[in-house]
């Protein structure tokens, strides 16, 4: 068989409709829809992040970011995400996002201390890396955690030793699998609890109920491509 024999499917379609493609692409969109919940859900859940915790989002405008945004709100963190403009800041606002730090206009500690009143976060979920790597664990609380969970970013990710050694980060790698993997998990996470309608887990106070919490969106925001993702 060669290029020119073969017939393109579109949907709609009746052929592609009633095709065994068909039915697995369906099924790919709802594992993406079902891991773009768990997935942060998960890391939210490791990290026991509820109400009164600040949480950071870098690469906040990808599908995981608003994912994650959307989950942290759910439990009443206080979510700062972070991207490399001013562009996609309102877009953040409106997708929950409590702060939004442009990267690339601001100093990134220094807005993250102002916003904690000097505490610095408790948690960041990271799919970057990269050499702006140790600029989140000078952002983070004393005993931080970051979960990093890619390498979106083409440099090296260097380890600031003498940082770390003054805060004691927590550095835990995560991936789909764990997640995916685990039904028992999967079903335990935020994100999962939130489609089922459970409350929303808080230490002191539940955040204002938003039926929107119910069903995290986690497409990128408009106008994003996988390169601004990629360079959020």
């Amino acid at each position: 068989m060669v290029l020119k024999d073969l017939v393109p499917f579109h949907q709609g379609d009746q052929r592609f409709e009633s095709s065994s493609l068909q039915r697995g692409v369906r099924a790919q969109r709802e594992a993406e829809d079902a891991c773009g919940r768990a997935v942060p859900g998960c890391r939210i859940e490791d990290a026991k992040v509820a109400n009164g915790d600040f949480v950071l989002i870098p690469a906040a405008s990808s599908s995981v970011g608003l994912a994650a945004i959307q989950i942290a709100k759910y439990v009443g963190a206080t979510t700062i995400a972070l991207t490399r403009t001013s562009t996609k800041k309102q877009q953040l606002l409106d997708a929950g996002a409590v702060h939004v730090i442009a990267t690339e206009e601001v100093d990134l500690v220094g807005e993250v201390m102002r916003i904690t009143n000097g505490q610095g976060a408790r948690v960041a979920f990271d799919p970057v890396g990269g050499p702006s790597f140790p600029k989140l664990v000078s952002a983070l609380a004393f005993g931080g955690i970051i979960y990093i969970y890619g390498l979106l970013s083409t440099g090296v990710t260097p380890l600031p030793v003498l940082e770390m050694i003054a805060k004691v980060p927590t550095i835990k790698a995560h991936n789909i699998w764990l997640t995916s993997g685990d039904e028992t998990r999967r079903k335990a996470a935020p994100g999962a609890r939130a489609v089922r309608g459970h409350g929303p887990k808080s230490r002191s106070q539940e955040p204002e109920n938003d039926l929107a919490l119910s069903r995290p969106t986690h497409r990128p925001a408009r106008g994003g491509t996988a390169a601004d993702a990629r360079e959020d």
